[in-house]
């Protein structure tokens, strides 16, 4: 592993820098527009007469129509480069080769004329040579020397687009040529030295000229970073800084140091021997001074290499060790924006890592706590009193889809030279909250059922004692009681039986809600328990004048139900079908299979039901609208059949409209 990173630390080092990239980019455009301008302003010279752009050193070489033109091509040959990269369009590439590949025909055909002393017309092509004295030998010609060089710049341009991938390295040759032949010319003009600017008696290159090719040759090898000479300066390591500093001082303070002692000299300041001792001692501090420089800024480079490697490397444990936990790690600076996140904050929250990174703080949490958050936060920048800030709190979290979730809050907090910082802990509490209402759940129901306990033997028992001691009086002392006495003892008895049923229902509801899978489910003939319902409701029917018919009857022998359970619901509703029925009238049953599924349906032709009261049939406790008469009930008759249906995950459903009565409607599942 270690190797493995030291591998791909020495590669990114020896990649080039996306800033230092950028900067040579920079200069390869600067270098080609500024010799871009050099050749225009030598154009607009030639084609205005204006001999002073043509010349601006008097009694140097001009620079010719055509060879400005060549300057200018090349220049634009490279701006075509840059803007490939930029738009990918081959068009500009294709348009740089081409410009490249006349330069090159130009510099050929002028190379020829030289060779065989024809003129091919070439010569004055952009203008006439008004510049040159009469008789001059080929007017408008440029030199034998800058013909050579833009033959083989244009060579070189060619070789370096990208379809040339097998001559790259002759291409970079051929460039380089041209800056030191460049380099060679300006150096002759700078210490006066014509030799090294003309070739024998021939035509002599401009000192503009000059300057351009130098401009163009930088410009062309800086426009490449991932190969050729410049790609050495544009990484990391130690040798690309060095060269860095040390290239651009190794060009320019020799020919500065060694122009000021040749004119020292030939100004008479001092002796031969006393510049060149001088210069040496210049050129010896210089480089001490150049050293101690650069090696200051190897060291400086080496050491920020090392911090921000350990720098790296103490994010990537801490990063593996935040990945690591279970609870949610998030951190924010003082304005209250979020800046780091682990992996398990997108389990717990659900946001991705680039959904929240620069957020507020406050989108992961209720809108009831932010006002409060954000006061804490400027209370601790501004006073350092906090209230969380190394306890544990509980509170709640928001996720994504906007769910609320109890969560438990660890605050730490930091400083640093700019700002403070704070981390938090964030564990997800909903399970053992969960936990904790189904014990409190759990005891109150355990609470529950010894009050129910208590209930039966402290209430329920007597209720039954008194029954039997009214059916004993009613039975023993027939006859000899007064009517008035009868008829109280009846209301009596009537009122205990109402309320013996009260409690009998309350007590199966209790047992349906406490544990809706302890019913005792077993094969039952479906149609068999409504006939028998149906008979044990005769006596009730008869009373209130109802006749009970048994319309449809689908053969269920075998479902899989709870017989005491569904048997209740069918007494409710039988009940309630014929209390609501008009005397005389009919209440209709029925038992069809849909699908994998059990219908009952009671219907009766009494008063119907409103919008408004379907609405709250099935709730505990409900008799009907205020000030309605009904018939006697507890109101938990409908409720008891919904706790029952819906501990079969069925279902119960009420129809009821003006002129066709109102139909009870239950289906359950049969396996």
């Amino acid at each position: 592993m270690k190797l493995a990173q030291k591998a791909v630390t020495i590669h990114s080092d020896t990649q080039p820098d996306n800033a230092k990239r950028q900067n040579f980019d920079f200069l390869s455009i600067s270098a080609a527009v500024v010799c871009a301008a050099i050749a225009g302003i030598t154009l607009i010279g030639w084609l205005c007469h204006i001999p002073y752009l043509i010349q601006p050193w008097m009694g140097q070489a001009t620079m010719k129509a055509n060879a400005a033109l060549c300057l200018l091509l090349s220049a634009v040959s490279i701006i075509c480069i840059h803007l490939f990269r930029r738009t990918t369009n081959n068009n500009w590439e294709q348009t740089g080769k081409l410009l490249a590949a006349l330069v090159a025909l130009i510099g050929a055909a002028t190379i020829v004329e030289y060779w065989t002393g024809r003129n091919l017309g070439i010569d004055q092509l952009v203008t006439i040579d008004w510049g040159s004295q009469k008789g001059t030998y080929a007017p408008g010609r440029m030199g034998a020397n800058a013909a050579i060089m833009f033959t083989i710049f244009g060579a070189g341009r060619w070789l370096l687009s990208p379809a040339n991938r097998q001559f790259r390295r002759t291409g970079f040759a051929l460039i380089v040529s041209v800056a030191i032949a460049a380099c060679f010319s300006l150096v002759g003009y700078f210490y006066g030295v014509p030799h090294l600017y003309k070739i024998s008696s021939f035509t002599e290159m401009a000192m503009s000229a000059a300057t351009a090719f130098a401009l163009i040759a930088s410009s062309m090898l800086t426009a490449f970073t991932n190969e050729g000479p410049i790609a050495a300066l544009a990484t990391n390591t130690a040798g690309a800084i060095v060269a860095r500093r040390l290239l651009p001082v190794a060009i320019f303070l020799p020919p500065i140091i060694g122009f000021a002692r040749l004119h020292g000299e030939q100004l008479g300041f001092y002796s031969s021997e006393f510049g060149v001792a001088i210069m040496v001692l210049s050129m010896m501090l210089a480089m001490t001074t150049l050293a101690y420089w650069i090696a200051h800024a190897v060291d400086r480079e080496d050491i920020t290499k090392k911090y921000a490697a350990a720098l790296s490397a103490s994010e990537e444990r801490y990063r593996s060790i935040t990945d690591s936990v279970n609870d949610a790690i998030v951190s924010a600076d003082s304005n209250n924006k979020i800046t780091f996140v682990n992996t398990a904050f997108t389990s717990i929250f659900k946001y991705a890592p680039s959904e929240v990174i620069g957020k507020p703080l406050t989108l992961l949490m209720p809108s009831r706590f932010q006002a409060d958050h954000n006061a804490g936060i400027h209370r601790f920048l501004t006073t350092g009193e906090s209230r969380i800030i190394g306890k544990t709190v509980e509170l709640a979290g928001i996720t994504k889809e906007g769910k609320e979730f109890p969560l438990e809050l660890s605050v730490g907090t930091w400083k640093d030279a700019e700002q403070s910082w704070f981390t938090a802990i964030i564990r997800d509490i909903s399970e053992r909250k969960n936990a904790e209402e189904q014990a409190k759940r759990l005891q109150f129901l355990s609470a529950r059922e010894d009050f129910l306990a208590v209930l039966m033997h402290n209430l329920k028992n007597p209720i039954i004692g008194a029954d039997r001691v009214f059916d004993a009086l009613t039975s023993k002392m027939k006859g000899s009681l007064t009517p008035d006495l009868e008829k109280i003892i009846s209301e009596l008895q009537r009122s205990n039986k109402n309320v013996l049923d009260m409690m009998n229902e309350l007590i199966e509801v209790y047992q349906y809600e406490t544990d809706p899978r302890s019913i005792e489910r077993k094969k039952t003939d479906v149609a068999l328990l409504v006939r028998n319902s149906i008979n044990d409701a005769r006596a009730m029917a008869d009373n209130h004048g109802v006749d009970v018919i048994l319309i449809k009857e689908d053969n269920h022998e075998d479902a899989l139900l709870a017989p005491v359970g569904v048997g209740r619901i069918i007494k409710n509703l039988l009940d309630n079908a014929i209390k609501f029925s008009d005397n005389g009238g009919c209440v209709r049953v029925s038992v069809r299979s849909i699908g994998p599924s059990i219908e009952i349906s009671v219907h009766n032709y009494g008063k119907t039901i409103s919008p408004e009261e379907k609405d709250m049939l099935f709730r505990g406790f409900w008799r009907g609208v205020a000030g309605k008469t009904l018939p006697p009930g507890t109101g938990l008759g409908l409720y008891l059949c919904r706790v029952i249906v819906e501990a079969h995950q069925g279902s119960i459903t009420c129809t009821s409209n003006d002129g066709e009565g109102t139909t009870f409607s239950v289906v359950l599942p049969s396996t």
